[in-house]
């Protein structure tokens, strides 16, 4: 958990977030109007970020539950490989993704992940849920709020 306090710490210091204790506690973040939360596991060495997609549209249920279906069975125990699901709340894509924290204490850490690995999952998966275009521009990590 050490590890995990400061990999947020140093996201904060990046983001220039001056509540750590808040983003330990709570994990809720807002990237370009993205709602993520991120969360250490209870055995403290992985990271887990979850991202909402957004609301499903109910004439594209049947076909993004077997594009998510199909996209969860492609992937392996590998830290950093997404997987796709329904929030309980309501009919709402969520994309999680689970990276070691000992990966992510590196040069650019959390803050590269997510801009480099999470945000363009979630434009592409966004993109899939509404039938649209992908955006190209990925979100700015600067744009961070809690």
């Amino acid at each position: 958990m050490e590890s995990y306090n400061r990999l947020v710490g140093d996201f904060c210091a990046l983001t220039g977030i001056d509540d750590v204790a808040d983003v330990l506690h709570r994990g809720l973040l807002d990237i370009d109007g993205v709602s993520i939360r991120v969360e250490c596991s209870d055995s403290g060495d992985q990271c887990r970020i979850l991202a909402d997609l957004g609301e499903v549209p109910p004439d594209r249920e049947a076909d993004l539950y077997k594009f998510m279906l199909e996209s969860n069975f492609e992937c392996d125990d590998e830290p950093g490989q997404p997987v796709l699901s329904m929030s309980a709340e309501g009919n709402r894509g969520v994309l999680t993704t689970h990276f070691l924290v000992s990966e992510l204490l590196g040069e650019g850490g959390l803050v590269k992940v997510l801009r480099e690995q999470v945000l363009p999952l979630v434009n592409a998966w966004v993109g899939t849920i509404n039938d649209d275009d992908v955006p190209d521009e990925v979100g700015r990590i600067a744009d961070v709020a809690v």
